[in-house]
C-alpha cells in the first residue's frame, strides 16, 4: 500500500527515535516534532504510536523480495545461486536493520514486532527448503537434513549481519562479499555429491 510522504515521515522518525530511546520512551509528541507534522497527524494516520511501529514493519516483509529473487535469478548451479540469495538476503536486511535493531531492543515488550521479525527467517527457511529439496531430487546435493542445512544458511548469514549491527568493524574487518565469498563456497562445497 502506497503511503502519503507525511506518513513517510511519521514512520521515519518513529524509528529512528525507538531505536534511539526504546518503544516506551521514545513519546508521540517526540516523534511529531521530528517527523515535523502536528501530534495529532499521527493519530489521525496511524491511531497510535504502536500502529505507526505496526505500519513500518508491515513495510518490510522479505517474503515477496525473496519470492521474487527465486522466481528471477535461480540458475540451478549450487555456488551461484547461494552466493546471490547471501548477497541479496544481505542488501536486505542492510536496509531493514533499524527495524531489526528494534526488535532486539525491544525482545519480548512488543510481541507484533518478534513476529514480524520472525517472519524474515521463516520466508527464508521456507523458501530455502523448496530449493534444496529441488536441488536434492536433481541429484545436486548430497542426501542430508534439508531443514538443518537451510539453518546453517541462516545461522551463517543472519549471525553475520547481526555481529555488523551491534560490533560495526570492531569484531572484524571482513567485508559482506568477502564473508559470502569465504563461507559459500566452502557451504556449496559440502553440499555437493
Amino acid at each position: 500500500m502506497a503511503r502519503s510522504k507525511t506518513a513517510e515521515k511519521i514512520i521515519q522518525a518513529a524509528i529512528e527515535l525507538v531505536k534511539e530511546k526504546g518503544y516506551t520512551a521514545a513519546t508521540t509528541k517526540e516523534i511529531a516534532m521530528r517527523a515535523g507534522v502536528n501530534e495529532v497527524t499521527i493519530f489521525r494516520n496511524f491511531k497510535s504510536k504502536k500502529g505507526v511501529i505496526e505500519a513500518a514493519v508491515a513495510e518490510f516483509s522479505y517474503v515477496p523480495h525473496l519470492k521474487q529473487f527465486l522466481q528471477t535469478e535461480i540458475v540451478w548451479e549450487l555456488e551461484t545461486d547461494l552466493k546471490n540469495l547471501a548477497r541479496h538476503y544481505h542488501n536486505f536486511l542492510d536496509g531493514v536493520k533499524d527495524i531489526i535493531a528494534i526488535g532486539i531492543r525491544e525482545a519480548g515488550e512488543f510481541p507484533e514486532l518478534d513476529g514480524e521479525i520472525a517472519k524474515i527467517p521463516q520466508g527464508l527457511k521456507e523458501e530455502l527448503s523448496i530449493y534444496f529439496a529441488k536441488m536434492q531430487e536433481k541429484g545436486n546435493i548430497v542426501d542430508t537434513n534439508i531443514e538443518a542445512q537451510v539453518m546453517n544458511f541462516i545461522w551463517i548469514n543472519f549471525g553475520y549481519f547481526l555481529s555488523k549491527l551491534r560490533f560495526a568493524d570492531r569484531l572484524t574487518e571482513v567485508d559482506d562479499e568477502k564473508f559470502i565469498e569465504n563461507n559459500i563456497v566452502l557451504y556449496a562445497r559440502a553440499l555437493r555429491p
